[in-house]
């Protein structure tokens, strides 16, 4: 396949899935449902802490539902994460 084939964007997201070498990331993105043609677009990603455990963070999840929605209709492929657990206890002051 020639290399411009594989080139879809030029955003920074570009660096995870422009070129034959970043085949291997193209196919895991792939296999989250995302469609080549997402692949043309910005990739941003939505950082949620929501949890069922803590009573404060269960809003969360909807909200984050509604940021998404509005990246998607932004033209933007988004995406979410959680943060990592040991980033969440340092923020709360606490050892792990």
């Amino acid at each position: 396949m020639p290399e411009e084939k594989m080139h879809f964007k030029d955003y920074r997201s570009g660096m995870l899935t422009n070129g034959i070498e970043r085949a291997a990331h193209r196919a895991l993105l792939y296999s989250t449902g995302l469609e080549r043609e997402d692949l043309g677009k910005p990739m941003i990603a939505v950082v949620n802490s929501f949890t069922e455990m803590v009573p404060g963070h269960f809003h969360l999840r909807e909200l984050a539902d509604f940021v998404k929605q509005g990246i998607i209709e932004a033209g933007a492929s988004p995406g979410s994460s959680a943060p990592s657990p040991s980033a969440t206890a340092s923020a709360r002051g606490t050892k792990g």
